[in-house]
């Protein structure tokens, strides 16, 4: 963990804790847990958290990238939350369900997706990709995936090697916009990235 993100701890836009001997066996939905931990510790210190994995990216779109992701969430303070995993508004977050992409709000209030639209489960009924992109790589090579699979996940799940080729079958292209995004931003761990890459 600390390798893939040392860039952003360094920068204090990352904070990190290891928690040793916990595992999803040791405690029952982990993801759940460690979710209502964070929001506890950190509510009073940002405005905005975003629960989302390691190998999550919130991209803004073209348009609202000069604005950056700070600047893109002003706009949306007056939101619950908004709904890609769960970026939750701090002021209004009360707890997590049994479900870690679906958060309880003071007031019955609602996680919204940038269009506006209330979110009242863990997903919505339509893709709001407008300002704000959840880029999720779940897979870079087999054999990172395979090391990935071998810790499992934090709710306890397994995934076989046919979730990957699920996954690859399904791709229709290679996304770029993260990479792009990173590039522009100068983040120091794609100062070396290249966009010239050969489709699969």
């Amino acid at each position: 963990m600390r390798f893939c993100c040392q860039d952003f701890i360094n920068a204090g836009q990352l904070e990190y804790y290891f928690l040793p001997r916990v595992a999803p066996v040791t405690v029952p939905l982990m993801q759940v847990t460690l979710y209502e931990l964070c929001l506890r510790h950190s509510a009073g210190l940002h405005t905005f958290i975003a629960f989302i994995d390691v190998d999550e990216y919130l991209v803004p779109s073209p348009a609202d990238r000069p604005k950056k992701l700070d600047g893109l969430l002003r706009e949306f303070e007056g939101f619950a939350g908004v709904a890609l995993k769960s970026i939750v508004n701090t002021r209004f977050a009360i707890g997590v369900t049994s479900d870690p992409h679906h958060f309880r709000y003071a007031g019955g209030r609602a996680a919204q997706t940038t269009a506006g639209e209330p979110v009242q489960a863990s997903s919505s009924r339509a893709i709001a990709a407008d300002r704000l992109v959840l880029y999720h790589y779940a897979t870079k090579s087999a054999s990172q995936f395979e090391a990935k699979m071998l810790k499992g996940s934090a709710m306890g799940n397994r995934k076989g090697l046919d979730f990957l080729k699920r996954i690859e079958g399904a791709s229709t292209h290679r996304c770029l916009d993260a990479l792009t995004a990173c590039i522009e931003y100068g983040a120091p761990s794609c100062k070396d990235a290249h966009l010239a890459m050969k489709p699969p």
